[in-house]
């Protein structure tokens, strides 16, 4: 079994803070839509679905940032 984390990202008082929102099991096949719909589960479950950037690293230096 694998497992995501989901970080959220937020400022407060002025500073940038993160926090690890859920630790997600996927316990099907490790294909996108799969990792999608859990994370989209989770975003839901706390409310956030309208208010997201997702963000992908790649191999430690490649950023992406979809808002």
């Amino acid at each position: 079994m694998s497992f995501i984390g989901v970080n959220i990202y937020f400022l407060y008082e002025g500073r940038v803070r993160s926090l690890l929102l859920d630790y997600i099991p996927i316990d099907v096949g490790h294909t996108g839509a799969a990792v999608a719909e859990r994370v989209h589960q989770t975003l839901v479950e706390f409310r956030l679905e309208s208010s997201v950037c997702l963000s992908f690293f790649f191999f430690f230096f490649n950023f992406i940032m979809i808002c």
